[in-house]
């Protein structure tokens, strides 16, 4: 079953999707690679059929560009089974020295994109798939729960993008058989910390001491410990896909594991120290 379902995949030009993608036909899968230049997977298009990987241009900022991918599916495909949502990119400066614009830009592809994917991919699942159903794989971060210092505002992206997808999953109507879950990936090696990807601005004049948490940040992020991009595809698509009721939220990694669990306890402790101060409240 799990060779010939049809997955719909964003931002696979490089990193985790052009990872997913290539897991997806390796295992003999079909592939809708939708990204922003079709022109950069060339050498996989001259190694793979073109009745399994289907390569669209679609910059996840544009909603023409949305509908009209989907379009496309249901047209030569006739339906989606998973949709793994994950175009999306960094930025590398402190909250006060990220230019608004900036930040604006980061929000419409990590947010405002990806949830008007999920948004037409739900859509899909329920009006076009026959049966009903689907799988809809939001891409988030460990950063959208534990948020990193120097990476305030892609954090705040990936909490956002947290908070409407449960939300959304929480409003669909169980007979529709969607399937929502938020993958929270860990570091691994890709692009993303290259300058294309997640752009760095020079220091604040104001948080230039070397102990602050956000400069200690900034020099770990090309020399920590860094997963690989193929195992962790492979195990999405091996294990992932087939479970039969997947979770809202999977870590992907062990440092994702281990600073979420971290960051839960931290909020518990929060939470049960100040508990009686609300006990007059009501």
């Amino acid at each position: 079953m799990n060779s010939r379902r049809v997955w719909f995949i964003t931002g696979a030009s490089s990193g985790i999707g052009l990872s997913m993608t290539k897991t997806v036909l390796d295992n003999g899968g079909i592939a809708i690679a939708t990204l922003r230049k079709p022109s950069a997977l060339d050498a996989l298009k001259a190694k793979y059929p073109s009745n399994r990987l289907h390569i669209l241009k679609l910059d996840v900022v544009n909603r023409d560009d949305i509908i009209t991918a989907f379009k496309y599916a249901e047209r030569e495909l006739g339906r989606i089974d998973i949709v793994f949502n994950n175009a999306g990119h960094g930025i590398i400066a402190e909250i006060e020295g990220t230019p608004d614009d900036v930040a604006k830009k980061m929000f419409d592809v990590n947010f405002w994109g990806a949830m008007n994917v999920s948004k037409e991919a739900v859509r899909f699942f329920r009006e076009v798939n026959k049966p009903q159903g689907g799988r809809l794989w939001n891409i988030s971060s460990t950063a959208g729960i534990f948020p990193f210092a120097s990476f305030g505002y892609y954090s705040a992206s990936k909490h956002a993008l947290e908070g409407a997808t449960e939300a959304f999953a929480a409003e669909l109507d169980p007979k529709w058989n969607i399937k929502v879950t938020l993958l929270e990936f860990g570091s691994f090696k890709t692009r993303i910390m290259q300058p294309e990807s997640s752009p760095e601005f020079p220091v604040h004049p104001a948080y230039t001491d070397p102990t602050l948490m956000g400069n200690i940040v900034r020099g770990l992020k090309n020399n920590g410990t860094y997963g690989e991009a193929d195992k962790a595809t492979s195990m999405l698509f091996h294990r992932l896909a087939n479970e039969p009721g997947p979770p809202l939220r999977i870590a992907v990694g062990l440092d994702a594991n281990n600073s979420i669990k971290q960051k839960l306890k931290k909020v518990e402790a929060d939470i049960t120290k100040y508990e009686s101060w609300s006990d007059d409240l009501h």
